[in-house]
């Protein structure tokens, strides 16, 4: 929950400095906010599929978000709509892009979280309790 904050905080406050003057120095706190939660948040998902999980209902709600009926939403929303775009698109408004980029990956990472988290829930809640 923390690495999701970073990264959708840091990203709305790109977006809000599309409206209101904030400072340099502060998107760019913003923009390394949002790549920072957005790669933790990468690094959780790739432990939550490579490691071994200890009942056989969690290793199968696992399966059901990575493989199953929630991969495209896990996938396509929460890991490349998630990860992969605030990242990218943080990098490239470090590197010296236009603001709107930083902003529309702070758009991305509120929305991959989300996905990721509506996939999570749901795939949890796909396997017998006991």
């Amino acid at each position: 929950m923390v690495a999701g904050a970073f990264a959708a905080g840091g990203g709305a406050g790109l977006y809000i400095a599309l409206l209101v003057e904030v400072g340099e120095t502060t998107e760019r706190a913003s923009a390394w906010a949002m790549v920072g939660g957005a790669a933790v948040l990468g690094l959780f998902a790739f432990a939550e599929v490579v490691t071994r999980h200890p009942t056989r209902n969690i290793a199968e709600a696992v399966h059901h978000m990575t493989r199953g009926a929630y991969a495209r939403e896990w996938w396509l929303g929460g890991q490349l709509l998630g990860v992969v775009a605030p990242i990218v698109l943080g990098a490239l408004y470090l590197s010296g892009a236009g603001l709107w980029v930083g902003a529309l990956g702070g758009v991305a990472a509120a929305a991959g979280i989300w996905f990721a988290d509506d996939a999570f829930v749901k795939a949890g809640q796909s396997v017998p309790l006991a």
